[in-house]
């Protein structure tokens, strides 16, 4: 089965297939038919089983978190979680980047539009005062920051790694942004502990 056929990303499918022009043929065959992106240097293990459609008795009232990785100068991550209440299992229900706007207050409006159907019963954001600061100044809206992240890292990339394997976080197919990224995500070869092109990784860093 290729992303492809899911109906929902029928009008992104040019766009995706450009993105994908300049890639191996690994890389987009992990991305396109979920195929495991070959190399030992995978920072995450990742597996077509990850990804899941929704339930389809999925609400806008299921608890949601809201996670974002502010950026103005390149893309700024932003990801959608929901809780399913029947077995707790949490799902991604969206991954995008938003991008090319002219002030933080026009990043904080963006995602809060996004979110604006949504019961959020938490923010989390990268720390990024000139993003955090406006929510709450202009929009009376609360971040949180995540505890000590650059020195936990490690710690971060495992639970991740742990949730997904173990079936408590489902990605959904329409997630792709995310789906790039974790499946292309790289250590260096050539400097232990650092990922290649690490600043580029803006849903996943959300996530």
């Amino acid at each position: 089965a290729s992303m492809l056929d899911n109906p929902i990303l029928k009008d992104r499918i040019p766009e995706i297939m450009a993105q994908m022009a300049g890639y191996p043929e690994s890389y987009r065959a992990a991305v396109i038919y979920g195929e495991w992106y070959t190399g030992d240097s995978a920072v995450y293990f990742w597996e077509d089983n990850m990804v899941c459609p929704v339930p389809d008795d999925y609400l806008s009232t299921w608890r949601h978190l809201e996670a974002c990785d502010p950026a103005m100068q390149s893309k700024m991550g932003h990801i959608v979680f929901a809780e399913e209440p029947n077995t707790g299992t949490w799902w991604m229900i969206s991954s995008d980047y938003i991008k090319g706007l002219d002030s933080p207050k026009a990043y904080v409006e963006e995602a809060l539009k996004r979110t604006a159907t949504k019961a959020i019963m938490r923010r989390v954001s990268d720390i990024a005062p000139w993003y955090t600061t406006t929510a709450a100044a202009e929009f009376g809206v609360s971040y949180q920051n995540p505890f000590r992240k650059t020195e936990r890292k490690d710690e971060l990339i495992k639970s991740l790694q742990t949730i997904l394997s173990e079936g408590r976080l489902k990605i959904a197919p329409e997630c792709v942004d995310f789906i790039n990224e974790i499946s292309t995500c790289q250590w260096s070869e050539t400097a232990p502990g650092r990922i290649v092109n690490g600043q580029s990784y803006h849903c996943l860093d959300a996530a």
